[in-house]
């Protein structure tokens, strides 16, 4: 990897099925010289067919410093026609145990219901042909073998409501308000508690850093946000109605989550198969959901987890 910027760009697809819903986009830069994260372009929510539109005209994606685009949505390798009769089996796997969203867990919406995860299935994936046509192709999960090495240019899919909780013990998820101003959702819940500095116990004092920055630290040497994008965190916090703050939140998460993955602090989890796919998420997680996913009754031997080398 060489000493210069690049560019992450996160995509957030939004709630489906409505037109006038938003999405929202985010680049982040990446200096791997000093190990910091700054902001490229703000999170900028769009409707549906205007991110579809900037994604095809925006000069930032022909940007050589462009690396990885990163949605938050459901992608398999082969594009389904077709609803499946059952989910991916990480889907299945993150809907199980602890994470199970009756626990209040980061369980994800599975490609086989119709009512949400089939849609969302076909929108990211038409981001997704978008974002090939720009000479971003989907990066498929990593056969057993050599450790799997990112390609020039490419997409990747991330679960940003888990990118977060992972790196947590269970209890900060399973006590959120059921509903508050973060809409008990997790990750709205989670992100500014982890994003946004902490005030000192002295009003006089400045404030401490992010708390984020003690878990990219952990997960990859030196990674820390530079003050842009703690400004940014920031920004994306104070969003309140009639704006949704909850699109450009995830944009960004997605984006740190690709950089993670470009410093080796992060793995593909997931399985082979023309219909199944991977989350990319954090390489190492909080000792709670690490005895969960090796819980021996829900063990799958075809899921794997495979970290990605730091880049070059």
């Amino acid at each position: 990897m060489t000493s210069t910027t690049i560019f992450v760009l996160g995509v957030e697809p939004g709630v489906p099925r409505r037109e006038r819903a938003p999405t929202a986009s985010a680049v982040l830069a990446y200096r791997p010289a000093d190990g910091s994260i700054g902001v490229g372009r703000r999170a900028e929510a769009f409707t549906k067919p205007g991110l579809g539109a900037w994604l095809r005209e925006d000069p930032i994606l022909a940007d050589e410093r462009l690396r990885l685009a990163v949605v938050n949505g459901p992608l398999t390798p082969v594009r389904l026609e077709h609803k499946p009769f059952r989910a991916r089996l990480i889907e299945i796997r993150m809907t199980r145990g602890a994470f199970a969203g009756s626990l209040r867990g980061p369980q994800p919406p599975w490609v086989s219901s119709g009512r949400s995860g089939w849609p969302r299935y076909q929108e990211a994936t038409g981001y997704r042909e978008i974002l090939e046509d720009r000479g971003f192709p989907y990066v498929p999960f990593p056969p057993e073998g050599p450790p799997p090495v990112l390609p020039p240019r490419g997409t990747v899919e991330v679960n940003a409501k888990a990118c977060l909780s992972l790196l947590l013990t269970r209890a900060p998820t399973g006590g959120r308000p059921m509903a508050s101003e973060f809409m008990g959702q997790m990750d709205d819940w989670l992100f500014p508690q982890l994003f946004l500095p902490r005030l000192a116990a002295d009003e006089t004092a400045p404030p401490g850093p992010p708390p984020i920055h003690r878990f990219l630290d952990n997960l990859a040497p030196g990674l820390h946000l530079g003050p842009d994008a703690i400004e940014e965190a920031d920004r994306i916090s104070r969003i309140r109605r009639p704006f949704s703050r909850r699109e450009p939140l995830r944009a960004y998460l997605s984006a740190v989550q690709g950089i993670l993955a470009l410093a080796g602090g992060a793995a593909f989890v997931g399985a082979e198969g023309d219909g199944e796919g991977y989350f990319l998420l954090p390489a190492a997680w909080h000792s709670d959901w690490e005895q969960e996913w090796h819980e021996p009754r829900r063990h799958e031997p075809r899921l794997r987890r495979v970290r990605v080398p730091r880049g070059r």
